[in-house]
């Protein structure tokens, strides 16, 4: 099995001062279950088994929070764009039998 390294996309540094405790819910009675090695195991060949039927372009990461332009994005905001500029575009429409006085 290969590992495929791509660049981090995110922006906070690796080490963060923030050191979060998870213990509300253990103090309000949560009693934790663990996965069971046979469990994951029994998973794992169910992936490997069916992993022909995977699409690697629907699984790998599209943000990248380190530049701007985003595809999808972009996409989004032409779409969004078409529908906002008749508004810009052609107030009085937007008035709904209000005067515009």
């Amino acid at each position: 099995m290969e590992i495929d390294h791509i660049p981090d996309p995110r922006v906070e540094a690796e080490q963060h001062y923030y050191n979060a405790k998870h213990s509300k819910l253990l103090d309000l009675g949560l009693q934790p279950h663990y996965l069971s090695e046979s469990l994951l195991d029994s998973l794992m060949n169910i992936t490997l088994k069916y992993r022909d039927r995977v699409d690697p372009t629907m699984v790998l990461p599209q943000v990248n929070w380190r530049e701007p332009r985003n595809p999808r994005r972009l996409q989004a905001n032409i779409a969004a764009g078409m529908s906002v500029g008749a508004a810009q575009v052609f107030p009085a429409a937007n008035t709904k039998g209000k005067s515009l006085r």
